[in-house]
């Protein structure tokens, strides 16, 4: 409710849409007003702090991104000497 949000920031009641749209604005999260029954529904929101836990959670994303990057890298190589293979084959012939 605006007044949670009001009593939460310091701040005035009326100025509680404006933090709401500095805080959207910002990508801080996503959210909606509803101003006819001053509430807002928040859909996500980013985390303010960036301690061990995020840094391991970053290596491991990171880790799988190199992994599948590595994996497509295969790919790509296995697939260009089967297609030089054929067009080898097909010089040959």
């Amino acid at each position: 409710s605006y007044s949670s949000i009001s009593s939460a920031l310091k701040v005035e009641l009326e100025e509680v849409e404006d933090w709401v749209v500095m805080a959207t604005q910002a990508g801080l999260m996503e959210a909606r007003m509803d101003q006819l029954e001053k509430s807002v529904l928040i859909f996500s929101s980013k985390c303010r702090e960036f301690d061990k836990p995020q840094w391991i959670s970053l290596q491991n994303k990171l880790n799988q991104w190199k992994e599948n990057v590595r994996s497509l890298l295969i790919t790509i190589k296995r697939t260009n000497e089967i297609q030089s293979n054929g067009n080898l084959s097909n010089r040959l012939h």
